[in-house]
């Protein structure tokens, strides 16, 4: 299970995809109700109920079609909506006062989901928030500001949060939730100017605390506070970080199996399954085992017990013991290092084994669980804890045989705490106290990497519980792209999707790009055959490749005053902190859907030119989406189909995909010469199409599809423009018809547009465009870069194509 950054520890290919195809899009404002199986990962020993079977593909395929959580409104949007009221909270100091009475939280509840958060991070609360209400529906949400201006945005949730409640049957009627806020901006803090002493504007655009560290590090025992002071008013806390999303409700699977006797349970670096039976070395030399990765807190169950109790001040002590002196440390490293270190040892509950009975340990458990919800059968009572059933245990490999072989149940651990640092056992001698820890698995609860890299859930057919957006390369906007590329981000509003007040289309206009990459630098087993610190030369053209497709379509969007609809990026190789065996991390299998952040620096993109200037790739899968959740409007096109009217009507298709407005097509000619190595390529690799067989990618929304298709040559809307083409010469082959909503270009070969026809416009766009970009890590002597080519020089590839054949 391959470490965290910095660690030196890297991880495997994996095997073939289980599902090669399925939509990665998850369901949220439904999601509670497909998987319940696995969602309680049912209590009973007789059942065999933990998963949605891998092979179930077509349900799973069809409620990915229908979900989205594109559907949460900013303020201040227009909405066709029938209720204003969205949500409610109230305010809550944490004193002594408010604990008395749990801090308002009533006594049945079984959990209570909270995050942390600072002003700086406001759209991303957003997001955490309206899934954590409306997709997994807990009942009880608790936000912990830690400024003011966050704790002021809590309180005001209706307004600064969300304007009204999107059209949808299942949120319509539902009571309105109340969101506690967490005062948490006075008393906890080592230094009381911390957060006030540190804007994000020092610290560059979308970057903000955790870039300074020492900073971040006084946050880190904010929240280890924040957490004792919750355990001690006996309330069980299920905390995530605000990067994290919530697609459904977890409660049921806490509640399940040996997960509901462990004090803490933690999510995982790991960027493997947990498959039981995976071999201690993989064939690329990678270590598979979750003990290999650090414990992430980004998900964290706490109970409260008085060893929950003890764990947590332990680990306030040992940040704060290294506060002043290594700032290297954050609250996840001290973390690791209460749980396993000098004075701790952890051992790892083997498979066939249940924790053993405790007395204490085991009714202090209960009083935590039996108040739970109203869950169903797999809810736990006194009779499913009591001390003759555990004694007569089954083990999770015989109780969730299926959920257990497919690594989607927890590794479970018993940490002890040695305070004289005697080098004992820890399973102990009763002298120290002993913390039963569980590992979440990484299939449902997943972190940035088997999520949107390696796609570990959609390959497995299964909805995670949770993601967070780890192992990312470009901050906070990095997050938020893989977000909007996922279909994961509720913020964007009506003006981001080019929707007026009515569903109509605005004055935005939209630039799509359609284009061919050669068979061979799209053919993963050249960078496979690159060995560890190695460069993957054919993975670099590639990437090179694609890039300057995107530096054609900034550069036409920019002349035709568009947005760029960024194309999909194809991927023969990983991209990571440290050296990669044979362009592998973790259980990622190539060619794969690149995030934007392994080519482009996202900050930097989404401030070129001002900002604007491009949206992910799945822009219209997500404006489809919200159109539908937000105005209750399909095309009438698709509307008619229903009624079984087959007819085309090219004008109407053209004209009603989702308000989009008219579409039209810009084709690039081919080139005369024969020689042109790209007309040799008999099966090339088309982009978007062929994206179809590859994890993670989302089609265009089936009306904006159709409408593009009704645009044949010799409509009126079907350009020409010649191969090598200039900009100007781009504006003029369309005649003055640059109003269509959304433009097609096809077609962009190398060569095929020119650039801006002078040299001196050239070197400008290329000083520009050249911040934008990334570089791929790391071979042995560090990045490789992979710039664009300059207009009026040739792009080569193929330089290394003939080393591998």
């Amino acid at each position: 299970g391959a470490a965290s950054p910095g660690s030196g520890e890297v991880g495997a290919r994996g095997s073939p995809p289980a599902s090669a195809g399925l939509a990665s899009r998850v369901p949220t404002w439904e999601a509670s109700d497909a998987f319940d199986a696995d969602g309680a990962v049912v209590s009973s020993p007789t059942a065999d109920e933990a998963v949605e079977r891998a092979g179930d593909t077509a349900r799973v395929g069809a409620r990915a079609a229908s979900g989205s959580s594109s559907a949460f409104p900013r303020n201040g949007d227009a909405r066709a909506t029938e209720r204003h009221e969205l949500i409610r909270s109230r305010v809550v100091r944490l004193d002594e006062n408010t604990a008395s009475s749990r801090y308002g939280f009533r006594e049945s509840s079984s959990l209570v989901a909270a995050t942390f958060a600072t002003a700086e991070v406001v759209d991303m609360l957003r997001n955490w928030v309206a899934h954590a209400l409306f997709v997994a529906r807990f009942p009880d949400v608790a936000i912990v500001a830690l400024d003011e201006a966050t704790l002021e945005t809590c309180a005001n949730a209706n307004n600064e949060l969300f304007s009204e409640r999107p059209r949808d049957e299942n949120t319509l009627d539902a009571p309105i939730p109340e969101i506690t806020c967490l005062d948490a901006t006075r008393g906890f803090f080592q230094d009381a100017h911390a957060l006030s002493d540190v804007s994000s504007l020092k610290n560059g655009p979308l970057i903000g605390h955790r870039e300074n560290k020492a900073v971040f590090n006084q946050i880190g025992i904010v929240k280890t506070r924040v957490l004792s002071a919750l355990l001690h008013a006996n309330v069980t806390t299920l905390m995530s970080d605000v990067d994290v999303v919530w697609l459904r409700d977890p409660r049921n699977y806490f509640a399940s199996g040996e997960l509901r006797r462990a004090h803490v349970a933690v999510s995982s670096d790991c960027v493997f399954g947990f498959e039981p039976n995976r071999p201690p070395t993989d064939a690329f030399g990678q270590k598979p085992s979750p003990n290999n990765a650090e414990f992430n807190t980004g998900v964290l169950l706490l109970r409260p017990t008085k060893q929950t109790i003890t764990f947590v001040e332990r680990w306030t002590a040992s940040q704060l013991a290294t506060l002043l002196t290594n700032h290297e440390m954050n609250d996840q490293s001290h973390f690791n290092a209460v749980v396993n270190g000098l004075n701790a040892r952890r051992v790892e509950i083997k498979t066939g084994d249940v924790f053993a009975w405790d007395d204490d340990v085991d009714e202090a458990l209960l009083a935590t669980i039996v108040g739970s919800y109203d869950g169903g059968e797999a809810s736990s009572s006194h009779d499913d804890m009591s001390r003759d059933t555990v004694l007569g245990a089954v083990p999770e490999s015989e109780l969730f045989p299926e959920a257990f072989e497919r690594g989607l149940r927890p590794r479970y651990y018993l940490a002890a705490d040695y305070p004289n640092g005697e080098e004992k056992n820890a399973l102990g001698d009763g002298s120290e106290t002993r913390t039963r820890v569980a590992l979440l698995p990484t299939g449902l609860f997943s972190n940035g990497h088997t999520f949107f890299v390696s796609r570990l859930a959609e390959r497995s057919g299964v909805t995670p519980f949770a993601v967070h957006n780890t192992y990312q390369y470009s901050g906070t906007a990095g997050k938020i792209a893989r977000f909007r590329e996922n279909g994961l981000w509720a913020v964007d509003d009506a003006a981001y999707y080019g929707v007026g007040d009515k569903g109509d289309s605005t004055d935005r206009k939209f630039l799509l790009l359609k284009y061919d990459v050669p068979r061979f630098l799209a053919d993963p087993s050249s960078a496979a055959a690159t060995p560890k610190g190695g460069t993957p030369h054919a993975h670099i053209e590639l990437m090179t490749y694609q890039v300057n497709r995107v530096r054609d379509g900034l550069a036409l969007a920019e002349a035709l005053n568009r947005t760029l609809v960024m194309p999909p990026l194809l991927s023969t190789c990983d991209r990571w902190f440290n050296l990669l065996p044979n362009c592998t991390q973790g259980d990622a299998t190539f060619p794969m859907l690149a995030p934007v952040d392994h080519a482009f620096l996202v900050f930097a993109l989404d401030a070129f030119e001002g900002g604007g200037k491009y949206v992910e790739h799945a822009f219209f899968a997500n404006r489809a989406r919200f159109v539908a959740r937000s105005y209750g409007r399909e095309t009438k096109k698709e509307a008619r189909d229903e009624d079984g009217d087959d007819e085309e009507d090219e004008t109407e298709t053209e004209t009603n995909a989702f308000g989009l407005g008219p579409v039209a097509r810009l084709e690039f000619r081919a080139p005369s010469f024969a020689e042109d190595a790209f007309e040799k390529e008999k099966a090339p690799f088309r982009v978007p199409e062929d994206f179809g067989s590859v994890p993670g990618y989302e089609p265009l929304d089936k009306a904006t599809e159709r409408a593009i298709q009704t645009v044949k040559r010799g409509s009126p809307r079907h350009f020409f423009a010649e191969f090598g083409s200039v900009a100007a010469e781009v504006v003029a082959a369309l005649g003055g018809r640059n109003d269509a909503r959304l433009l097609v270009a096809e077609g962009l070969r190398p060569g095929a547009f020119g650039g801006f026809g002078n040299a001196e416009a050239d070197a400008a766009f290329q000083k520009k465009i050249t911040p934008l970009m990334h570089e791929w890590c790391c071979r042995k002597n560090g990045t490789v870069p992979h710039l664009p080519t300059p207009y009026g020089e040739e792009e080569r590839y193929g330089e290394y194509e003939r080393m591998y054949r």
